[in-house]
Order: C-alpha cells, then structure tokens, then sequence
C-alpha cells in the first residue's frame, strides 16, 4: 500500500501530508485527522506499516465524523481495534483492488 497524497472520503477530498511532529499534547500521536480543513496528518518517522495503519485509523475517524453524532473520545478504542484489522484485511487481500 502507498501513502498517497490524498484521499477522498465520502465526496470529502483529505489532504494526506507527512510531518515531523502531529500538534497535539500525547507525543506518542500517530496521526491526526483534522476534519475542518480536511488533512490527515502522519508523523514521518513511522515505519511504512505503521503510516498505513495511521492511515487507515485517521480514515475510520474521518468516516465516523462524516456520519455525525460523533465524539472521538468515546470511540478511539473501536477505532483503534477495528482500524488495525481493516488494515490487515486490506493487505492480505490486495487482489480485491486490482
């Protein structure tokens, strides 16, 4: 899987930009969705499987925000859980794509 530059997520296209630090206060932070001026942020010093995981994860936020009623808060252990798993699938069956 590529990191591409972006991504668009129901008729929303993200910019997706790699940085040396994501501007939030737990600096173990990943990766971060920024959903007002539409940009997925991932911290460049990932390992290519750890972007796409970030990736993904920041995707799964961006649907869950799209759908509304959301509050990241109360879902980050789903996303966490299933974001890992959707990225596994999506790996170990890239003929889906193709």
């Amino acid at each position: 899987m590529n990191i591409p530059k972006s991504v668009k997520i129901l008729g929303l296209i993200y910019k997706v930009e790699e940085v040396e630090c994501i501007d939030v206060k737990d600096e173990d932070t990943a990766g971060q969705a920024d959903h007002n001026n539409l940009v997925i942020k991932l911290k460049s010093s990932l390992s290519s499987t750890q972007k796409e995981n970030t990736l993904i994860h920041e995707i799964v936020h961006s649907i869950l925000e799209s759908l509304g009623d959301y509050k990241p808060s109360d879902d980050e252990k789903f996303v966490y859980r299933f974001s890992g798993v959707l990225h596994q699938v999506l790996k170990d069956n890239q003929s889906l794509f193709t």
